[in-house]
């Protein structure tokens, strides 16, 4: 996957962004983990997530997933 610079600084990230709206509600914790894990398999680091996707429930999921992370 393609990358660029995140303006000025030396951070990449992936061209393209994850977005998380559906993760606690259309999607499972089981389903939201299989997809970030695809995602960063394929060389994504960017992760799109708000605290109003499903009342937080999208930064909770993603929050145990880093946690589990090796």
């Amino acid at each position: 996957m393609k990358s660029r610079r995140l303006g000025k600084s030396a951070i990449a990230v992936s061209d393209i962004c994850m977005g998380t709206m559906t993760f606690g509600n259309e999607t499972d914790e089981d389903g939201s983990h299989a997809q970030l894990d695809r995602f960063v398999e394929a060389g994504g680091n960017l992760v799109n997530t708000a605290d109003v996707y499903t009342k937080g429930a999208s930064e909770e999921i993603i929050g145990r997933w880093l946690s589990a992370r090796p």
